[in-house]
C-alpha cells in the first residue's frame, strides 16, 4: 500500500469497524426487547456465523491467471 493512502485506508476501515458495532447492538437490542435473553443468544450466534462467511469462502483473483512459462 502506498504510503501517502494509509490514513484514509485507516480511516475507512475504522469507520466499517464502528458500523459494524452499530449494527450489532442495534439488532441486538432489539432481539432482546422482543424476545428475551434467547432471542439475543439466536441474534447474536446468526450475526457470528454470518461475519464467518466471508473467511470461509474461496477467494478468487479478480483478473486471469498469470501464464506460466
Amino acid at each position: 500500500m502506498a504510503p501517502e493512502l494509509r490514513l484514509g485506508v485507516t480511516g475507512v476501515r475504522t469507520a466499517a469497524l464502528q458500523f459494524g458495532y452499530f449494527v450489532g447492538a442495534a439488532v441486538g437490542g432489539l432481539a432482546l426487547a422482543v424476545g428475551g435473553f434467547t432471542a439475543l443468544g439466536i441474534t447474536l450466534a446468526a450475526l457470528f456465523v454470518g461475519a464467518t462467511i466471508p473467511h470461509v469462502l474461496p477467494h478468487f483473483p479478480a483478473g486471469p491467471a498469470p501464464l506460466l512459462r
